[in-house]
């Protein structure tokens, strides 16, 4: 289990929460002030919030567009990674790659967060040597994109 803390910065933030019996996969954020998104263009829609993730737990949050708003607007966000212990402001930006000026309207969901559970990792740096070895015994290679076919 792991601790979302919530702050409102603006008095029309909305506090997430997860919806559909808590089967979501994520939790939604509410714009706090129409924006507009220029065809081409990209904005800050801000959502009045600060969210975090106490530093002593191994989880951190991504930032994505909820499905319907990239879909059908053809817009992209930011893919902002918020760490633990992070505590600033969330407003997120979106890029508008269509032909249209898209609004995002004061008190719609237009944005969601993930939480990701963090691994424990090291990274272990290899010679010239030692990488050749590794390498030599990978399945996949160095082939790039595409390289396992259609």
């Amino acid at each position: 289990m792991v601790t979302i803390y919530a702050h409102k910065t603006d008095p029309k933030a909305v506090i997430p929460t997860v919806e559909y019996n808590s089967t979501s996969a994520c939790f939604d954020i509410t714009c706090t002030q129409t924006t507009v998104i220029p065809a081409g263009g990209s904005a800050v829609v801000p959502n009045g919030l600060n969210l975090t993730i106490s530093d002593d737990q191994r989880y951190w949050m991504q930032i994505q567009l909820r499905s319907s708003k990239g879909f059908k607007y053809s817009l992209i966000p930011h893919y902002g990674t918020v760490d633990a212990g992070y505590t600033g402001d969330l407003g997120v930006k979106i890029c508008n790659v269509g032909k249209m000026d898209v609004t995002i309207e004061e008190g719609e969901r237009y944005a969601q967060i993930a939480v990701i559970k963090k691994p424990k990792y090291e990274i272990v740096e290899l010679d010239d040597e030692e990488f050749e070895d590794l390498k030599s015994r990978q399945a996949r290679g160095d082939g790039g994109f595409g390289s396992s076919g259609k």
